[in-house]
């Protein structure tokens, strides 16, 4: 679990209370967001459990002290216990040219997670022609 900073929480105390994500999600803010939850909401189950950043990272703590080990960080830790990720990007497919994502995939690609792309709509597929 990861405590208010980003690091790994000490303690499993009321562990019931929390969930673990099945679906690491992997993207870049460019993207809107309205297209981005709308691409969520399109191809994720209501009973998937999803592991956005910026949702599960408290962002107002020192996060750059829970990067000091990448392969210990709390992207590669969620990332291990997901069982897949979903790429989302949009029809500039930024995403894919962003550090932390081909990060996430080198992650993602040694352990053996499902990986998946996803544009907001099948009128993006000409970007990948």
């Amino acid at each position: 679990f990861l405590d208010h900073s980003g690091s790994i929480a000490s303690s499993n105390k009321d562990a019931d209370l929390f969930c673990i994500a099945t679906t690491f999600i992997s993207h870049s803010w460019a993207e809107k967001f309205e297209a981005f939850t709308r691409t969520i909401h399109k191809l994720l189950d209501s009973e998937i459990v999803a592991w956005i950043c910026s949702f599960a990272i408290w962002q107002h703590g020192d996060i750059a002290s829970s990067l000091s080990s990448l392969q210990h960080c709390p992207f590669a830790v969620a990332l291990l216990a997901a069982k897949r990720v979903l790429v989302v990007t949009d029809n500039t497919a930024e995403a894919l040219e962003r550090c932390w994502v081909v990060f996430e995939t080198a992650l993602a690609h040694e352990f053996g997670k499902d990986y998946t792309i996803a544009l907001e709509d099948d009128a993006d597929a000409k970007s990948w022609e």
